[in-house]
């Protein structure tokens, strides 16, 4: 039979105060599923939780390669922050399981479970026997290779989790149509020698070809990219995984057959913003025009940038006022580009915005394509065909 081994007191006190007693730590419990094969977990129970008719979120959160072992401790090294708040702003219960050392969350090649992901589902099942559980808000996140892991349970358990936030770990593009049925908010760092970023944007993009709406923040930075994520100084992303309330995430949007780019920065926090940059890794790519328009209205480029030059874009408001509403740059870039041809070619892209202060953001960098006029269909399939041929910067 399956069970939870744990003293009887210590089970009492899991159920009874353990959102007290145990609030920073959790209460270590181990999972046996009868045929010894076992599993030690951390236990986080929410205040209110024996409340009557009380029903709470359920999130589990798998750690990373360096944390596997069997002290029942390692598995929360970076996850401060989410244990803060599962405590505090937004109530629930949380799972942290532990893999062993040499084990995998994931099993990409088969349709089956690794024994570690199998016996957190039947953890996870076990828990929602014994609590209260909301289940239309189940949540699921990682870190490399519990990013991994979250992929796992989003693509062999689609619909299950409301929503999942992997960071540093890609998909299978190929399961697209599964991830799509759960909110889906991915982080990688741009400069991450660990872990590839390019299976994450390839993940990304076929989740937007089945036409949902992922979330993806590639941020400037290496493979250990978590725990400022996990301690979220804005709340931004725990207002959007547990009461999926959208982020002021201002949109870089590029259009393919035109190469021109828009900012919005109306979607920035506070709706402005007052610096920001971008820059791209060839010399040859950025094609200035001599006005940017703003709302619509004609500014002259060299009035509005600090600095430009053949591969960055830099716009600084000393005054830490800066400009809102829509900003076009017609022609910026070459034309024909995709998303992971865009995401390829970019170094550098973020902003600042008056409420978040010194805190850096990034654009949801997105890649659209206007329908173009019966006139100008055959020039924009040679350009098309010529592989984007590059314009001359001015």
């Amino acid at each position: 039979m399956k069970r939870l081994i744990a003293r009887p007191l210590l089970l009492a006190l899991a159920i009874g105060c353990g959102a007290l007693t145990h609030a920073q730590s959790g209460t270590p419990l181990v999972y046996d599923d009868g045929s010894g094969n076992t599993l030690p977990y951390r236990l986080f129970l929410p205040p209110g939780i024996n409340d009557p008719g009380a029903e709470f979120p359920l999130v589990v959160h798998l750690h990373g390669a360096g944390e596997r072992g069997t002290n029942n401790t390692a598995q929360l090294a970076f996850i401060d922050g989410l244990i803060d708040e599962v405590q505090t702003e937004n109530p629930a219960i949380l799972v942290v399981p532990q893999a062993p050392s040499g084990s995998r969350w994931e099993n990409f090649g088969s349709d089956d479970f690794t024994l570690p992901m199998q016996l957190t589902v039947e953890v996870l099942e076990e828990v929602e026997q014994l609590y209260s559980v909301d289940p239309t808000r189940r949540y699921v996140t990682g870190l490399s290779m519990g990013g991994f892991g979250t992929w796992e349970l989003l693509g062999k358990k689609p619909g299950y989790f409301a929503a999942g936030m992997p960071l540093s770990a890609g998909g299978q593009p190929f399961r697209a149509p599964e991830y799509a049925q759960s909110r889906v908010w991915a982080h990688h760092g741009a400069g991450d020698n660990v872990v590839p970023v390019v299976p994450m944007r390839e993940t990304i993009q076929a989740i937007r070809d089945e036409g949902a709406e992922p979330l993806y923040s590639e941020v400037q930075g290496g493979h250990g990219i978590w725990r400022p994520i996990y301690d979220d100084p804005t709340g931004e992303i725990y207002d959007w995984l547990f009461n999926d309330v959208a982020p002021p995430l201002s949109t870089w949007t590029y259009d393919s057959s035109t190469g021109d780019v828009v900012i919005d920065a109306n979607a920035a926090p506070g709706g402005s913003i007052f610096s920001f940059r971008y820059a791209v890794s060839g010399f040859d790519l950025f094609d200035l025009p001599d006005n940017v328009l703003l709302d619509g209205v004609p500014v002259a480029t060299d009035d509005f940038f600090a600095f430009t030059d053949v591969r960055t874009l830099i716009y600084s408001d000393s005054n830490r006022v800066g400009f809102s509403g829509v900003l076009e740059l017609p022609g910026l870039l070459p034309t024909g580009l995709d998303f992971l041809s865009l995401q390829s070619l970019v170094t550098q892209h973020f902003y600042f915005s008056p409420e978040t202060d010194l805190n850096r953001r990034y654009f949801d960098i997105v890649v659209t394509a206007s329908i173009p006029e019966p006139t100008a269909l055959a020039g924009v399939m040679i350009v098309v065909g010529l592989g984007a041929a590059r314009r001359r910067v001015r």
